[in-house]
């Protein structure tokens, strides 16, 4: 899976990096928006650059339903990391409820046959119609079918969010599902109920390991019946929004439902059927390991029930979990980081614990290892355990420190970071901590910035979606927290002033975060594979297309598709040459030293000057430096630059560059074994007359030495 190089761009002479600074979206200013309160500087010049655009990150722009639907980090960074907008959890199970081949899935007909059996059927996940995580309509859709079906017990364990959607909203997504529960159970006389319950930041959906005691109390309130108990959901959730107006349903304590007796009404025992209904994997891997896994170590389980388990969808296709579901997960292949292993180009990804999953997992194509061990460098800073709005600065500043020590090493060809503090600050509805967690975001990208241009590298700066760019909504009088991500367009900013910039952004695409991926293979010198959404770039003179006819060690051949100047497209055979240089070293007395040189291509012994092709990534002035040791065994300090010339442009991209080597030392030449080399010193006028008459007929040659007598005359005239 080899990609095609540019013709017209190599690259940059320092490492591509990617920065994502989460939940950073572009809105109008205002008190709601704490990306426009901050104190940005950075950001601010950065996004009135040129190579400057908005992009899409919510909705089919990432693979989901409607334009309705907010983006998230998962399917945004799928979208950046395979360069495809694929289909995603929620649109792959509306699609499957839609045909109904849910309840075809193997996974369904065991949940049936386990209920059908008088065991009971627990449906466990976060109970709204936020989109991210999870639907209330696929849980009702469920509870229809049992009902059909005629399974006698149901229990529903609700999450509640307040975070994808409004912070207090619980009490009309229970009501639903009280209603819903209601119905199906008087069509059949059933019995269906709420069985326990609790805010998704206290239980049960903890993500990257950060805090196993949140699965540990998910599983004693779901599993166990052990909690607060309750016999009436709604008035316990008014209870505690009363106790504290801090409180919302994010952070709302767990609660077991009882009986008249007492005792929990929903406890899942051995033979019944328990379906995680979250169709998004990373809330929902740890608890799924802890119904599933006999090696489990995180925590004291106490009791673990021989029940069927499995989650809408599989959560991490590495680790097989869960090893049931009801959905199969989104399949991509052919991700950026396939292709630049492919290339034996060496990567890294650095984030903080809360966004490390993302770089990693969620960027290689939902895949836990590493594509190639040898190839990736993979860095997590742990997060801090406290609440993000009491430390905003998270670990960004950590985050930028590796970073760069990672750039400067010189291993690196492309980079991708995170930083979280947009999205995990932005989340806690805090607008002062949101607006100090941007102020240190912008610090560290002017670092970045400043190491990008010391290092001549490129840097790309965009967001996955919005979040810190509305944090209220206003009702009249009243202000109402919003801690969900948002439908606002995010920035993309293309950081490049070291290097001699051949492309303009396109003004032809309505660009989304799928758009990236095609867009860095650019920068680094490659044409994008044909299934990716499209580069972000023009490069004027780059062809249209070009289909190769021979690749050589030294030069291809290719039939390429070209516009001309009148609007014409005609196909031109083209070679594509690497280029070269062309060195004159010059000692102290003025003297100048040719070469004779066998080559074949001319039939034998040719008078020329030392020159060679650049190899690789190495800049000109650099292979001047090695072909002057190489062929003449020479040393120079420094190396004047006489421009450079074309040798055969109709049909040949050949460019030599012309040093002048003053000074020049003698050593000992260390040709190729291929090469066969005299070398013989002499004086300017000497070298020009042999050029006059036809004694030196190598045409770079001739160009090299009255370029040089043209110096020499401006030097002699002042």
């Amino acid at each position: 899976m080899l990609l095609d190089k540019l013709v017209t761009h190599k690259g940059p002479k320092g490492p591509l990096l990617l920065v994502v600074a989460d939940g950073v979206g572009l809105a109008p200013a205002g008190p709601a928006n704490a990306v426009s309160l901050a104190e940005t500087p950075v950001l601010d010049r950065l996004i009135a650059s040129r190579h400057s655009a908005r992009l899409h990150a919510h909705g089919p722009w990432v693979g989901l339903p409607g334009e309705d639907d907010m983006g998230n980090s998962e399917v945004g960074h799928n979208a950046l990391g395979s360069g495809q907008i694929i289909s995603q959890g929620a649109k792959l199970v509306n699609e499957a409820f839609a045909s109904g081949g849910i309840f075809d899935s193997d996974s369904w007909r065991q949940v049936e046959s386990r209920g059908g059996a008088g065991a009971c059927v627990h449906f466990i996940g976060l109970l709204s119609d936020g989109n991210v995580h999870s639907h209330i309509d696929h849980l009702l859709a469920m509870i229809r079918r049992c009902a059909e079906s005629g399974i006698a017990r149901v229990r529903v364990h609700c999450l509640l969010d307040g975070r994808d959607v409004d912070p207090r909203s619980a009490p009309v997504y229970v009501e639903r599902l009280q209603k819903a529960l209601r119905d199906a159970g008087d069509n059949g006389n059933l019995d269906y109920r709420i069985a326990s319950g609790g805010g998704r930041m206290v239980i049960t959906m903890d993500r990257y390991q950060a805090d196993w005691d949140m699965v540990r109390r998910g599983y004693e309130t779901h599993v166990l019946g052990e909690g607060h108990p309750v016999t009436d959901v709604i008035a316990e959730i008014r209870r505690q929004y009363d106790s504290d107006s801090r409180i919302s349903d994010q952070t709302l304590e767990p609660f077991v439902v009882t009986d008249d007796g007492g005792n929990p009404v929903g406890t899942v025992a051995d033979g019944d059927a328990v379906v995680f209904f979250n169709f998004r994997g990373d809330r929902a891997i740890e608890f799924s390991q802890a119904m599933e896994s006999g090696s489990f170590n995180a925590f004291e389980r106490k009791r673990r029930p021989d029940a069927f388990f499995c989650g809408m969808l599989e959560y991490d296709g590495d680790l097989g979990v869960p090893t049931n579901y009801l959905v199969n997960p989104p399949v991509i292949e052919g991700t950026m980081v396939e292709y630049l292993c492919a290339e034996e180009l060496k990567t890294f990804a650095v984030s903080e614990t809360q966004k490390f999953g993302h770089v990693t997992y969620f960027w290689n194509g939902n895949r836990s290892g590493r594509i190639d061990e040898e190839l990736e460098t993979w860095v997590e800073i742990p997060s801090d355990r406290v609440p993000f709005n009491e430390v905003p600065g998270m670990k960004a500043e950590e985050i930028t420190e590796e970073t760069i020590r990672l750039m400067r090493s010189g291993e690196y060809r492309f980079g991708r970071i995170n930083f979280a503090n947009g999205d995990m600050v932005g989340h806690t509805g805090d607008i002062p901590a949101t607006v100090a967690a941007l102020e240190t975001v912008d610090r560290c990208l002017g670092r970045l910035e400043q190491a990008i241009e010391e290092l001549e590298g490129t840097m790309i700066l965009t967001a996955d979606h919005g979040n810190a760019d509305e944090m209220f909504i206003q009702k009249g009088d009243l202000r109402i927290p919003r801690t969900a991500h948002t439908l606002n367009p995010v920035p993309f900013v293309i950081v490049d002033s070291a290097n001699d910039c051949g492309y303009r952004l396109r003004d032809d695409i309505d660009g989304g975060l799928a758009n990236v991926a095609a867009t860095v293979f650019n920068l680094l010198g490659y044409r994008a594979p044909a299934n990716y959404e499209p580069s972000l770039l023009a490069f004027p003179d780059e062809p249209r297309s070009r289909r190769l006819i021979h690749a050589g060690a030294v030069v291809n051949l290719g039939l390429e598709t070209v516009k001309m100047p009148n609007g014409d497209i005609l196909a031109l055979e083209v070679v594509r040459h690497p280029g070269g240089v062309v060195v004159i070293a010059m000692d102290d007395e003025g003297r100048i030293c040719l070469i004779r040189q066998f080559r074949h291509p001319a039939g034998g012994w040719i008078w020329e000057l030392p020159a060679g092709l650049t190899e690789g990534r190495e800049d000109p002035l650099s292979t001047a430096h090695r072909e002057l040791k190489e062929e003449t065994g020479c040393t120079a300090d420094d190396l004047i630059p006489l421009g450079s010339t074309l040798t055969t442009p109709g049909f040949c991209s050949e460019r030599l560059h012309i040093y002048l080597a003053a000074g020049a030392r003698p050593g000992k030449a260390e040709p190729e074994d291929y090469e066969f080399i005299e070398t013989h010193w002499m004086t300017v006028a000497e070298a020009l007359s042999m050029a006059r008459d036809g004694t030196i007929d190598d045409a770079k040659t001739i160009v090299a030495l009255f370029r040089l007598q043209g110096w020499l005359e401006r030097r002699e005239n002042g």
